[in-house]
Order: structure tokens, then C-alpha cells, then sequence
């Protein structure tokens, strides 16, 4: 059942010059469930994204996780607090192998005063067993070895999710995750998205129309950076506005 309110924001905005990317978006998002952000390219989706994990600071407005003002907080800052983010590229280390990917996310978690206490040698075990459990919820425990770059493109977009993962987050927020993926391995994304969700709250940008209505218990649609439809899966297929923004169409 979802929970109180994760992340929250308020009134915020963003300019690249004359261009106004997002124009006080107003978003709240409930513990426990997955969220999806979706809309038309240059919606101003990736830049709310950004704002939200610290990349950009808003030019006005806030935003809040679990209460607290976070908005001038740093990216390392709200990865320590619970905020870990998967990008629409993968961010992988692509000569290293798949663990040692995951385990060097897991190090970089592990600077935080849980694993500082424990010493070097004991941060250092409970990093590496950090990331055998991250690899077997995500199913790539038999591919630990591989190098990251030689397995199926798929799979090293689950190894990025695996990654920040590793950061043990509250709030997961993953960038089209699905870019790119064949049917069966979309099928695979879901399932895993799915799992997720069970432990992680989930915020997705995503275009594929049937994951988002699959799997997002609340949907939010932006349209030249702002939010003009908000619902579930229903609402948000029967909403005018949104008919509109996609031309007629692919809802």
C-alpha cells in the first residue's frame, strides 16, 4: 500500500537561457509505489530528472525527500540520503567485470558512516557481499565474471540499475530503462522493475507506452515543461490533453 510522501516538489523551475525547460512543476510522489513521468521529446523530462537528483539546481522552487530540503543539496549529498538515479545511457564500467562494476558502486556507498565504522577490511567484505546480493535480485549473479561490455545490451542496462542499487537507495529513479531493448528483454525489465518495487520506491522516465501502463501505479504526463495530465493508467489513456500532446495518438 503506498505511504507517506518520498519526494516532493515545489513550484520548480529551470532555464537555459531564453528556452524555459520546466515551468513550475508540482510533484509529489508516495512511498511505495512506482511513478512514471512521461511526455513528447523536449518535455522536459530529463531536465526534471536532473533537478531532482542534484545535477542542476532550480532557478526557483524546492524540492523535498521525506521532508527535508534538499534543493541546494549536492549529488553525492542525496545519493547518502536515499536518492540513487540509472541514466538513459548506461553508465557502466565497460572493462571491468559485472561484479566489480557493482562493487565499486557498493565501495562508493559504503564511504558513508555505516561502512566507515566497520574499518577498511570489514567495509571492504561488506561491499563485496553487497554487491553478490544486489547480482542475484537483479539475475546476473552467473555473469559476474564476464567483462561488462561483452554481455547482451539488456543486461548491461540491468547492471546499471544493479549499480545504483549498490547505493542501497529509497527512491530509485531510472531513465528510459527500456531505450533500446527487445521484446524479451523489456519482458525481463518489467519483471525486475516489478521486484523492485516491493523495496524501492521507483520514479521512471519512460516512452514505451505498455510498460508505463503496466507497471506505474501513478503517471504524470509534461508537456513543454509543464505537467498537464496527472492519473492512473485509465485516466491518463481517456485524458484529452494528453491526446493532444501525442498528436492523436499513441495512447
Amino acid at each position: 500500500m503506498p505511504g507517506q510522501v518520498i519526494l516532493e516538489t515545489v513550484n520548480i523551475r529551470k532555464s537555459f537561457g531564453e528556452h524555459t525547460a520546466v515551468k513550475g512543476i508540482n510533484l509529489r510522489l508516495n512511498e511505495g509505489t512506482v511513478h512514471a513521468a512521461i511526455g513528447p521529446n523536449g518535455a522536459g523530462k530529463t531536465t526534471l530528472f536532473n533537478l531532482l537528483t542534484g545535477v542542476y539546481k532550480p532557478d526557483k522552487g524546492s524540492v523535498f525527500f521525506k521532508g527535508k530540503d534538499i534543493t541546494r543539496k549536492s549529488q553525492a549529498d542525496r545519493v547518502r540520503m536515499g536518492v540513487a538515479r540509472c541514466f538513459q545511457k548506461t553508465n557502466i564500467f565497460r572493462g571491468l567485470s559485472v561484479f566489480d562494476n557493482v562493487y565499486v558502486a557498493a565501495l562508493r556507498a559504503t564511504r558513508s558512516a555505516k561502512f566507515l565504522l566497520l574499518g577498511s577490511t570489514h567495509g571492504e567484505k561488506a561491499a563485496m557481499e553487497l554487491a553478490d546480493q544486489v547480482l542475484a535480485r537483479v539475475g546476473l549473479s552467473e555473469q559476474r565474471h564476464r567483462e561488462a561490455q561483452t554481455i547482451p545490451y539488456g543486461d548491461q542496462r540491468i547492471l546499471d540499475v544493479a549499480m545504483a542499487l549498490a547505493c542501497e537507495p529509497q527512491l530509485l529513479l531510472l531513465d528510459e530503462m527500456t531505450s533500446g531493448l527487445s521484446a524479451g528483454e523489456i519482458e525481463k525489465a518489467i519483471d525486475i522493475i516489478n521486484g523492485l518495487s516491493k523495496t524501492q520506491t521507483i520514479l521512471l522516465i519512460e516512452h514505451n507506452m505498455n510498460v508505463v501502463m503496466s507497471i506505474a501505479d501513478t503517471i504524470t504526463v509534461i508537456n513543454f515543461g509543464e505537467v498537464i495530465a496527472e492519473g492512473n493508467s485509465e485516466e491518463i489513456k481517456t485524458n484529452t490533453r494528453v491526446q493532444e500532446a501525442y498528436f492523436g495518438g499513441i495512447l
